[in-house]
């Protein structure tokens, strides 16, 4: 070991405050960056297992694709694999209802290698006469199945005698229209049970689906997975039928490929915003530490360059030095970044089972997924930090004479003219005061890393704060809770039983209350300017609102009448009331961006509105849409019904086009009044309109004669503090009346699936907070290292002063107003500075998710200005106790030649 290498040891020893504060700063830093990309690697593989969990490993599916295109589906060099569930067959079991069918599927060999197939009873099947049973089944079809039950079903083909041919899984139930045909009398045992996953395996509107293996039939399904994910758009719009095309969007999307670019915009944006806070914070502290390390060391520098050190050996000495600290930092940073996300999440683990409810992945936990690329990153990027930090001052500290670097004077530049103090600050705060300024004016260099150090404080804390308030704040807004706890959509519910249905249901224990209305979904046609409310306007023009998604509702006369009281006006007026408070999306060329807003300005009532519902065709099926500059649909891509051939698809010669009004009506409504508050029968968070039920529009011309649309469902909104058990009350009293009336409906907990949204608002607050602690505890560890460490150095300068007769007194005062002087220069630049960063961090948050305009951090700033001069002084007083205690004629010693 050279004398060099043992005399830095032994400095290193000598000054443990400096040496520990630079070790927690490099600790602290690789500690931040680790937990970021460890816990965001961790996340993205739990949603990842989730999906694939609950829904599969594929990337996209076919459904009714004939044995050609799927022989070509698997000839695709794109292709990675590809599985089949083939239609065996369907059984008839419930005649009287909507979706009467049992299909018989039968899986290929590999379909669970991309397929959620996930077991809650029993077992696989193993041959051709075994089946698994969708855990929906029982409920859909209103029969009972257990397992080991053997069922002996009638199986054939599904067919239409009207046009003579066989009608494949999504072929809506014909009634009268259809029959069996070459049935086969079957015999399955159940062995096994299977959470259905999701969308994928989700066989409506004709039944529920059951699995075999081993048997031959026509295809029904076709997954596949792709060689490279992010090619998957650009096959699926080039082969086949693109309407037979389904996409695993949330496995696409976790995987880094989606098509809309808003999302990814924003998603990239802020993932650059956070790291380079990361980064600058890091390698400031850093650069700080041992720029201060050196120059504390200089004049020992110029002492061993006296004697015979080289720039060599000087430079060696700090690297070894950066590289002893960086040994010992680097390691317990990464340990300290897993250890402190490892315990989060697993602090975090009841949020997160609470966000997941997907049947199949209630087993999948989220924990600490090591992602070493990413560690061996965050390592050497602090490294390679800590070696740049010391080799830039090393190189400064080498290059002084040995007499410069012993008197300490390099960094003192003294001008009469520029150290000139006011007569303002002589008169305010005496000698103390001039002192001081003279001291900040005549050591710029020394003070300009303790503002800066300040002003890295300022921005890092209060462009956390803006980066948390922004993203948490949108998801919240966003997450509003909705006035029903309970919601069930009934389907083919005549007038004279939903009164009946109600008392019902308000006598099932737990629910204390509720109410019904109609609902059709429509769309804004037009709107009056003048009647919008003048913040939507900032962010939209009315062009582009023209499409947006409101719920058009149909209330009982004594709900409406009693909402009409509330507002303040006639019932016998019968004109729409508005809840017109909520998010918004607006279809952009790029993307879909969400705006939360209060769409209409109270004043302007009564407002007159356009809006238009679709009309479905038997006709005509819709290919493609056609649009102007202004994104509206001009025409539609269409082909006759009698074109299509028996998978659905066609000749495209047979195409022709059709103007868009064919496809849709427009209704004028005028709002006489807007709620304060969301009332009972509110959907989601669109806006809504409430009409009474004598104005429901009827199919055909209608009783009154006024619009030509069909109703969509009858749905119950209801109170229920207790909702899961008043779920599950509901749902035992819905499912005789769906076997034996054949009644459709879906009951949704809405409370239930607030309160995920909650636990997912939960998760993202204690990232965010924990972010701006561990940024905070940098720029705490920065500041006192660089107050401490200058003051430190100029213990020579305060024994003059203390020698030429200056008191505690005025001592006091002087460091006081150096504090204030510190303090003031920082937020001076860090104010304006963070209020630029929260800007841009505001506008890239803006372009997915528009709630109100720019708003300034004011907590964030006030806390930021309080806690600068906080910090400053506590640093002060701590590095000023040390030096009162030092003997002022040891310092004086130090030999200035």
């Amino acid at each position: 070991m050279s004398i060099l290498t043992k005399y830095t040891l032994r400095c290193l020893r000598q000054n443990r405050v400096r040496t520990l504060v630079t070790v927690i700063g490099i600790v602290l830093s690789v500690a931040l960056f680790t937990a970021v990309s460890e816990g965001a690697y961790s996340g993205q593989q739990y949603l990842l297992n989730v999906t694939k969990a609950s829904i599969g490993n594929f990337h996209g599916q076919y459904r009714e694709l004939s044995d050609s295109q799927l022989e070509a589906l698997r000839s695709q060099p794109a292709i990675k694999q590809v599985e089949t569930i083939d239609t065996v067959g369907f059984a008839l079991l419930a005649p009287d209802q909507s979706d009467p069918f049992l299909m018989i599927g039968s899986m290929s060999g590999g379909l669970t290698d991309l397929v959620s197939i996930r077991i809650k009873e029993g077992r696989m099947p193993e041959n051709e006469r075994e089946l698994l049973i969708s855990d929906e089944a029982s409920a859909r079809l209103g029969l009972p199945f257990q397992l080991g039950q053997t069922l002996t079903l009638n199986v054939g083909q599904r067919y239409d005698f009207s046009v003579k041919e066989l009608l494949g899984a999504e072929a809506p139930y014909l009634d009268e229209g259809e029959k069996l045909v070459d049935c086969q009398e079957q015999v399955y045992t159940v062995v096994g049970i299977f959470h259905r996953p999701d969308y994928a395996l989700h066989f409506h509107p004709t039944g529920e689906l059951a699995l075999t293996t081993g048997a031959t039939g026509r295809n029904y399904q076709s997954f596949f997975s792709m060689q490279d994910p992010g090619l998957i758009y650009q096959f699926m719009s080039s082969h086949f039928d693109e309407r037979q095309g389904y996409l695993n969007d949330d496995l696409l999307l976790l995987s880094g490929v989606s098509e809309d670019q808003i999302a990814l915009g924003v998603f990239n944006g802020l993932t650059a915003i956070l790291f380079a806070l990361i980064a600058f914070g890091s390698i400031v502290l850093i650069y700080n530490a041992f720029s201060i390390s050196v120059s504390e060391r200089t004049r020992q520098f110029g002492m061993l360059k006296s004697i015979g050190a080289t720039r060599g050996q000087i430079r060696r000495s700090v690297l070894f030095e950066a590289l002893l600290l960086s040994a010992t930092a680097i390691p317990l940073g990464l340990l300290v970044g897993c250890g402190g996300i490892g315990l989060t999440l697993r602090f975090l683990q009841p949020a997160f089972n609470r966000i997941i409810q997907i049947g199949g992945a209630e087993d999948t936990t989220i924990h600490l997924v090591w992602n070493l690329p990413a560690l061996g990153l965050a390592g050497g990027v602090a490294l390679l930090t800590t070696l740049i930090s010391a080799w830039i001052p090393a190189g400064r500290a080498a290059r002084l004479s040995p007499i410069t670097a012993i008197r300490q004077s390099r960094d003192i530049k003294v001008q009469a003219k520029k150290i000139q103090s006011s007569r303002l600050i002589g008169r305010l705060f005496g000698i103390s005061g001039t002192l001081a300024s003279k001291n900040f004016k005549r050591s710029r260099k020394q003070y300009r890393s303790t503002v800066l150090s300040l002003f890295l404080s300022v921005l890092l804390f209060i462009s956390a704060s803006s980066f948390s308030d922004y993203v948490v704040g949108n998801v919240g807004e966003a997450a509003d809770l909705l006035p029903a706890e309970l919601r069930v959509d009934v389907y083919d519910i005549g007038k004279s039983s939903q009164e009946e249905l109600l008392k019902k249901i308000l006598a099932v224990p737990g629910v204390e209350g509720g109410n019904y209305a109609d609902r059709l979904f429509v769309t804004l046609d037009s709107i009056p300017q003048e009647a919008l409310d003048k913040d939507i306007l900032r962010f939209s023009s009315p062009e582009e609102l023209q499409g947006i998604p409101f719920n058009l509702y149909f209330l009982p006369e004594d709900y409406y009448t009693a909402l009409c009281k509330e507002a303040g006006i006639a019932p016998e007026s019968k004109q729409a009331l508005a809840y017109v408070s909520g998010t918004v999306p607006i279809e952009r060329p790029n993307g879909t961006v969400r705006m939360q807003v209060t769409l209409l300005d109270s004043e302007a009532c009564p407002i007159p509105l356009t809006i238009c519902a679709d009309k479905e065709s038997a006709e005509y099926e819709i290919v493609d849409a056609e649009y102007n500059e202004h994104s509206e649909i001009v025409r539609y891509r269409c082909v006759r019904g009698e074109d299509l051939d028996e998978t659905g698809g066609h000749d495209p010669k047979d195409e022709i086009y059709l103007p868009a009004e064919l496809f849709y009506e427009k209704m004028e409504i005028t709002v006489g009044a807007l709620l304060q508050k969301p009332p009972l029968a509110t959907y989601n968070n669109n806006p809504g309109l409430y009409l009474p039920l004598s104005m429901l529009p009827r199919a055909g011309a209608g009783e009154s004669g006024q619009w030509e649309f069909s109703r969509q469902c009858l749905t119950y909104y209801l109170q229920a503090p207790e909702h899961e058990k008043a779920a599950a009350a509901v749902k035992e009293l819905l499912l005789p009346l769906r076997a034996n009336r054949g009644l459709d409906y879906y009951l949704v907990d809405t409370r239930k699936d607030q309160e995920i949204t909650q636990a997912g608002l939960l998760v993202l607050n204690v990232f965010s907070y924990g972010f701006i602690i561990l940024i905070s505890l940098i720029a705490v560890a920065n500041v006192f290292n660089t107050i401490s460490t200058n003051l430190a150095l100029r213990r020579r300068e305060f024994a003059t002063l203390k020698s030429v007769g200056m008191g505690d007194r005025a001592f006091g005062r002087m460091m006081r107003f150096e504090c204030l002087l510190c303090g003031c220069k920082a937020l001076l630049w860090g104010l304006p500075a963070s209020i630029l960063m929260s800007r841009l961090i505001f506008g890239v948050v803006n372009q997915g998710f528009q709630n109100g305009g720019f708003r300034l951090p004011w907590a964030a700033i006030g806390i930021a200005s309080g806690s600068v001069f906080l910090v400053v002084f506590a640093t002060m007083l701590y590095a000023m106790r040390k030096i009162k205690k030092a003997n002022p004629i040891e310092a004086l010693k130090q030999e200035t030649l």
